[in-house]
């Protein structure tokens, strides 16, 4: 009878494989969820990398649509900022699957949390993290407050900045981190 035809070659598979968290039967599926968000411009039987989807398609995933974060998702596992090919919406899916170990995870959350990309977690940046959990709920006193708080227990330093470091040793005291920082495919 007829042999099905493969999305990607044999070779592709491997390398997705060797790259990522996932086995071929994943890397199809993610791969079929990566073509439903374009279906206009994606087939989901002929392997397309270069097509990229835009951070809105992106944020209408499941995983994504309630994230008070999912502009940073999408802005951190962009390759070039413009949108999401499919070696991205991978590495994403990878990063966020349970085989992923914690200290990667750790190391794409400090990325997302560091809003300004200069290597720290600054006041700034935390602001913006609570902004983004709490919304208008907090006021700028309650804001001054939790800011300053959490430097003072987080920074190590006494630098007014977290390094990779100090926000790894925060994260580390959060049991339910690696449990929080994770999709299903």
């Amino acid at each position: 009878m007829g042999q099905s035809q493969s999305v990607f070659e044999q070779d592709q598979y491997n390398q997705y494989a060797q790259c990522t968290y996932f086995n071929q039967k994943d890397i199809l599926r993610l791969y079929k969820r990566f073509s439903k968000l374009d279906p206009g411009r994606i087939n989901p039987r002929i392997a397309d990398v270069s097509t990229r989807l835009t951070f809105a398609q992106m944020q209408s995933l499941p995983e994504l649509r309630e994230n008070p974060f999912k502009d940073r998702i999408c802005q951190v596992f962009s390759t070039d900022g413009h949108g999401i090919h499919f070696e991205d919406f991978l590495d994403m899916f990878s990063v966020l699957s349970s085989h992923a170990p914690w200290e990667l995870k750790a190391a794409y959350a400090f990325r997302i949390f560091d809003y300004n990309g200069d290597a720290a977690i600054c006041k700034a940046d935390i602001k913006q993290i609570v902004r983004n959990l709490a919304g208008d709920s907090v006021n700028e006193d309650e804001l001054y407050e939790i800011v300053s708080g959490v430097m003072q227990e987080s920074d190590i330093a006494k630098t007014h900045r977290l390094t990779y470091t100090e926000f790894e040793h925060v994260i580390s005291r959060a049991p339910d981190f690696a449990d929080l920082f994770h999709v299903t495919i």
